[in-house]
């Protein structure tokens, strides 16, 4: 049994079974780079499925040596946008 309040005082006393799904793992969506291939210049947009303190966006070159690691500070929305 579970016993709730609301903010006026209101009580209710719940007996059906309540279920709670907690996602922790976090996950990118609508990822893109424009223009891509780029030669000065790219910008990538994403969103986030849950929280970051911080994104990490490393740029490798075709054969796999690293040329960037750029950290993205946190934003107020899920929705980053980032120039390179």
């Amino acid at each position: 049994m579970l016993q709730v309040t609301d903010s006026t005082g209101n009580e209710e006393n719940l007996t059906n079974p309540i279920y709670f799904v907690v996602d922790s793992v976090g996950g990118f969506k609508n990822v893109f780079n424009y223009p891509n291939p780029f030669a000065r210049e790219t910008y990538f947009t994403f969103i986030l499925t849950g929280y970051a303190d911080q994104v990490e966006i490393k740029i490798y070159t075709i054969s796999g040596r690293l040329i960037q690691d750029m950290f993205v500070p946190p934003q107020s929305e899920n929705a980053y946008y980032q120039v390179y």
